[in-house]
């Protein structure tokens, strides 16, 4: 009988599913609503609108009580400047979006990293 790495539905904990869910749920609203950004230059005008609609959508998950913490610091954080984004990653049009946020179940802290697709860089 073959032995699986991965927990069966039926054992795995609910709050785990959860914590998967939004997650999941997350990456893809953030991977939809920043679907333009191959038309913009890699640089801090993107950055900064990238870190505004990525903290809209978590500023609207705490709100909804789906983020765990009593202040919006303290539920998530968003990182998209040039510490998340070397030379190297703006030479090779892209943009990394960091994204960490509380999850309510199980009650950790869990971290979502994009790479944006961006123009090509002027050479």
């Amino acid at each position: 009988m073959p032995v699986s790495l991965h927990p069966s539905p039926i054992e795995t904990p609910v709050s785990l599913l959860h914590a998967q869910s939004l997650e999941s749920t997350i990456q893809l609203h953030l991977e939809a609503c920043l679907s333009w950004t191959p038309s913009q230059p890699n640089a801090q005008p993107l950055w900064s609108a990238v870190r505004a609609a990525a903290t809209n959508y978590m500023m609207s998950l705490f709100t909804q009580g789906k983020l765990l913490g009593t202040s919006p610091s303290q539920a998530f954080f968003v990182k998209c400047d040039q510490t998340t984004t070397t030379q190297v990653d703006i030479d090779h049009s892209i943009a990394n979006l960091l994204v960490g946020f509380a999850s309510t179940k199980p009650a950790e802290f869990s971290t979502i990293r994009l790479a944006l697709h961006t123009a090509a860089p002027n050479l």
